[in-house]
């Protein structure tokens, strides 16, 4: 747990201490109140449950906001790429030079997560050297629509560090000084760190800003692995694209016709 998030942690416990000592002050107040002050002043007790409970409430809201702190502090933490920042002169040249793929064809494999999907991977290569490179697919062979592909630095980063999404919710970025409209980023976009804030950052390629290139790419996950590849600088030793496959064929690519020599 780093500094930040401890101190959060002794403040809640502080906090939250003192409203329980709240709470059953009150409660004691409330149950054990001296018949004489009643008798004295009826409304007493109402006004001092009033306070406390007041007291209670201002305690609560206190509580709940630093407890939001916590939980956006952390929620940020997660979304931040700080190796990356203090890596990002070489970041930049990891995705501006070409990659060399060790596999081609990449031969996907089945997850046991469900819902058909297969995982495919292969290791990448660069000159400067960069250790620890991968390239990773995930595809979904009876829903070729929806694929996510990404490029992995785990040398450096656990978490993907360029990915492409074909289906899915609409990201929202940070806000740069635009407004609103120019935050939500639908599906499809690819993600890259940005310099400054460290956090992923979705956007469009000039392919995915024209409405038929788009609907092309993400009709199925071979057409968007070559684009993948251009947008990434990946290739094999041959200068080819990738080639995804599943165990029993290649889908997409095959030029045979299915019905080819049936009978109705």
């Amino acid at each position: 747990m780093n500094a930040s998030l401890s101190n959060h942690a002794i403040v809640i416990s502080y906090h939250f201490s003192r409203w329980h000592s709240s709470l059953a002050l009150c409660k004691r107040a409330y149950h054990h109140g001296s018949r004489r002050q009643r008798e004295k002043s009826p409304r007493k007790p109402e006004i001092e449950s009033r306070t406390k409970n007041l007291k209670i409430s201002n305690e609560l809201i206190l509580l709940v906001s630093i407890c939001s702190a916590l939980v956006s502090d952390s929620a940020m933490s997660d979304k931040t790429f700080p190796n990356i920042l203090n890596e990002f002169r070489r970041y930049e040249l990891l995705l501006a030079d070409f990659k060399t793929a060790k596999d081609n064809p990449i031969v996907t494999s089945p997850t046991t997560g469900g819902h058909a999907t297969e995982i495919g991977y292969t290791e990448l290569t660069h000159p400067d050297p960069f250790v620890g490179l991968e390239f990773q697919a995930k595809i979904k062979p009876l829903e070729p629509h929806d694929y996510e592909l990404k490029l992995f630095w785990r040398d450096v980063e656990k978490r993907p560090i360029f990915r492409f999404e074909s289906w899915g919710h609409v990201h929202r970025n940070p806000e740069d000084g635009r407004g609103l409209a120019f935050r939500d980023v639908p599906t499809p976009h690819f993600h890259r760190v940005k310099e400054g804030d460290g956090r992923m950052w979705a956007y469009k390629s000039d392919l995915l800003k024209d409405p038929e290139q788009e609907k092309e790419i993400c009709s199925h996950f071979s057409i968007g692995v070559r684009h993948f590849c251009d947008e990434a600088k990946i290739h094999d030793s041959d200068g080819s694209h990738l080639i995804l496959n599943t165990p029993n064929n290649t889908l997409g690519l095959s030029t045979i016709d299915p019905l080819q020599g049936v009978t109705f």
